[in-house]
């Protein structure tokens, strides 16, 4: 039997464009997918290791140029503080904060600072479990977004 009209080879076709693009969407589909896991995965790392990196620069500014003397809050000696951190860690952020969250004093345009109080719930975990494990909290500059940060307890006279 001869087929003088295309319209059995047409109907194939058809068939195998719809394959076609069903596969590829699948595949952009993984792809998507697979880059938005990467993603989370590098993001998580990265942050989960510089916070590792980094946790004793809040203990190591805490022992041995604490701002805090028997006169109180030495202003000077914590603009030492901010010096040798940005030396430590160029990204670093100082903040002193009292026993109830409320920044006492950091470096920049008072400005900069959107929230001068925040919550001491991640720091306490923090402490709690001696910076070993991920924890992101407020941020003063941006409390909507937490970030990753390094604390330590300032104990003097």
């Amino acid at each position: 039997m001869r087929y003088i009209s295309g319209e059995r080879n047409s109907g194939i076709f058809t068939i195998f464009r719809r394959i076609y693009i069903v596969i590829f969407l699948l595949i952009a589909l993984l792809v998507v997918i697979f880059t938005g896991i990467t993603y989370m995965a590098t993001t998580n790392f990265y942050e989960m290791s510089t916070q590792l990196l980094n946790k004793d620069v809040a203990a190591h500014i805490a022992k041995f140029t604490s701002p805090y003397g028997r006169e109180g809050f030495d202003r000077q000696k914590a603009d030492s503080v901010f010096y040798e951190a940005m030396v430590i860690s160029p990204s670093a952020e100082v903040y002193f904060l009292d026993t109830t969250g409320e920044v006492i004093y950091f470096h920049g345009e008072a400005s900069a600072i959107k929230s001068h109080h925040i919550s001491l719930d991640h720091i306490l975990r923090y402490l709690a479990v001696g910076g070993t494990q991920h924890i992101n909290g407020p941020d003063p500059r941006d409390p909507v977004h937490p970030k990753i940060f390094s604390a330590a307890a300032v104990e003097g006279d």
